[in-house]
């Protein structure tokens, strides 16, 4: 008899044990995870053919350092690329993506070949501190004047900073509103400073179009 209970109570616990260990595991919260696909947000960027140029048109100066059909001379003289006005020539193609947008416009500080001293761009943002001139003032000691132009447009002086572009207007008052794939053609002028403290015989800007949400 004391086999037989020992034998029972054995068992008992096997089945016990066997029982616990099948039981489901159980969580205090559920969930599901859900995927949404949206619409994907319209590109915003421009594109620019010829993306280099050189400057040419030069005039101004005065003396010994004027101006050559080749090079700049002081003081504030000017070159382009393109020509402004009626009957001119606008190189620069600027073309919006497809969203409709809002286009900027920005110039660089010039630098020259050797990376000395830089003429910083003076206008709007920066008032310039050379001789009067019937639109306020010129250009002074390492300082230079980048303007942008179209056709039947005035020329647009430029600044550091982006600013909307007026060249570049599929409509508004003094707007810069751009519609998707709308281009427009531009030209570049510079009026260089009075005088300037490097000596390089070649100096590079670059402009940049930008295109923002309108």
């Amino acid at each position: 008899m004391r086999g037989n209970a020992v034998l029972i109570i054995v068992a008992a616990a096997v089945l016990l044990f066997a029982f616990l260990g099948n039981s489901p595991r159980t969580s205090p919260s559920g969930g599901v995870k859900i995927t949404i696909n949206v619409v994907p947000t319209p590109t915003l960027s421009v594109t620019m053919s010829p993306t280099t140029a050189v400057c040419g048109h030069y005039s101004g100066g005065g003396g010994p350092r004027a101006s050559t059909s080749t090079a700049l001379g002081f003081p504030n003289a000017s070159c382009s690329v393109g020509v402004p006005g009626v009957g001119g020539s606008f190189p620069f193609k600027i073309t919006n993506a497809t969203a409709s947008s809002q286009i900027e416009v920005q110039a660089s500080s010039a630098v020259p070949s050797d990376g000395g001293t830089q003429w910083i761009l003076c206008g709007p943002a920066v008032p310039c501190t050379g001789p009067a001139s019937q639109s306020g003032k010129y250009p002074g000691a390492n300082q230079y004047v980048a303007e942008n132009f179209a056709a039947g447009k005035q020329p647009n002086e430029l600044t550091g900073n982006p600013v909307c572009d007026p060249d570049f207007d599929a409509g508004t008052i003094a707007g810069c509103s751009a519609s998707p794939r709308q281009s427009q053609t531009e030209g570049i002028q510079v009026i260089g400073p009075s005088s300037s403290n490097d000596g390089s015989q070649s100096w590079t800007i670059t402009i940049t179009w930008i295109a923002v949400s309108g």
